[in-house]
């Protein structure tokens, strides 16, 4: 979607629908600023009536992107050394998609727009029990004096408004029961250097070594499937 406001986010959104389709991905949240609000609403209405899943793949580089630039372009007129590019590859889906969950949760977005799926792309899934535990407890000690109030507890909007994919995420799929098989969906990132092929079998196998076949037959194609409404192609 581009990143030129709501009005623009709307009329792209209903455009590709028109073509066919299934999902869309956001680089930025859809009015345009800086943090979620009340102003993104409409796209979410709507993309919520046109059953489109709405995908974030490992953040949202119109926000983060280009603040972390400019970080870096100062600290480099001051002749800091370059940072290893691994810091970032390795960390940067933990550290962002948790962020990114907790904004959309205790905005009450799904309390408004209930049935609105979101999918991060390239985060992995092993951290979302303990990020689900921390934001229950934090909303039970802190909802008061933050103004927060949910219809439920924020680690139940996980399972009925978001999924996310892995591509090595052994320890993820060993914690499955606590983050819902029907919540992961394998991915692979061809052709980019992430991507496993040709040796994305035996990497699937791995991770699917004493799953029940139903469980890997789902995270493998079945919720993608359901999620994108490709069910019998």
């Amino acid at each position: 979607m581009p990143n030129v406001g709501i009005e623009g986010s709307l009329a792209e959104l209903r455009r590709t629908k028109q073509m066919g389709m299934k999902g869309c991905t956001i680089m930025a949240w859809p009015s345009g600023a800086m943090n979620l609000s009340r102003d993104d609403d409409p796209f979410w209405a709507e993309a919520e009536r046109l059953g489109m899943p709405v995908s974030i793949h490992v953040r949202l580089s119109g926000k983060e992107g280009l603040k972390g630039a400019a970080a870096v372009g100062a600290l480099a007129g001051k002749g800091a050394a370059p940072q290893n590019p691994l810091i970032g590859m390795s960390t940067g889906a933990v550290a962002d998609a948790p962020k990114l969950l907790a904004e959309m949760v205790y905005s009450g977005m799904f309390d408004r727009f209930p049935r609105l799926q979101i999918v991060f792309g390239e985060v992995n899934v092993g951290w979302v029990p303990l990020v689900l535990e921390s934001m229950d407890d934090h909303y039970n000690r802190d909802r008061i004096w933050t103004r927060t109030e949910l219809a439920r507890m924020p680690s139940t909007y996980w399972r009925t408004n978001f999924a996310a994919t892995f591509i090595i995420d052994r320890f993820g799929i060993r914690n499955r029961d606590l983050i819902g098989p029907e919540t992961i969906l394998w991915s692979t990132d061809y052709p980019h250097h992430r991507c496993d092929w040709l040796e994305s079998q035996r990497i699937i196998a791995e991770h699917m070594q004493g799953v029940p076949a139903d469980e890997a037959a789902a995270m493998c194609a079945g919720n993608a499937a359901r999620i994108y409404g490709l069910a019998g192609r």
